[in-house]
Parts: structure tokens; sequence; C-alpha cells
């Protein structure tokens, strides 16, 4: 499982936990069991991510920066036209 902090938290809290990437299958456990053990997980990384915070802010390390690199909109339209299809077929094939 991989979470993301997100600010600013809600509910009161400086910050959430969202939920990024998760693998796995179940075939014998109910929906709600799978979604309260997601969460429970989500929550169990808060005190690490807090550790973490309070070491960088000790350290004195300014968090690092990211720059959000734009779209290639012409790049987009190629791989979407070219995989829709199969795509669809694909998904067809299961349902």
């Amino acid at each position: 499982m991989v979470g993301r902090k997100v600010l600013p938290g809600s509910d009161g809290r400086p910050y959430d936990m969202n939920l990024v990437m998760m693998e796995g299958e179940a075939c014998e456990v109910e929906e709600d069991v799978i979604v309260a053990a997601i969460n429970f997980g989500l929550e169990s990384m808060r005190p690490v991510i807090e550790l973490q915070d309070r070491m960088r802010q000790e350290i004195g390390k300014a968090k690092r920066t990211f720059e959000v690199e734009p779209i290639d909109e012409e790049l987009s339209r190629k791989g979407s036209g070219s995989c829709r299809g199969r795509s669809e077929r694909g998904v067809r094939h299961f349902r």
C-alpha cells in the first residue's frame, strides 16, 4: 500500500492520508472489512510521517519542491487514440 500526505487536512487534522496505490486480491472477505483495513493502514502511516516531518525540521533541511511538467496535449491525444479501441475491447471481453 502506498499513501500520500495531503495538505491541508480535513476534520481538524493538519493533513490527510490518501491511498495512491494498492495491490492485492480478496475473494473471501467482505468489502467493509477491506475498506477498514485500508483505512487502518493509512492511519498507521501517520506516526511515521510525523516523525519524518520532525526530523526534517530539527535537521533544518527544507522540503524539496517539484514543478509539474505541462502535459503534451498532442502526445496525450495520440496515446489515447491508439489505445482506446484495444482497451475497450479488452474490458468488454471480461464483462
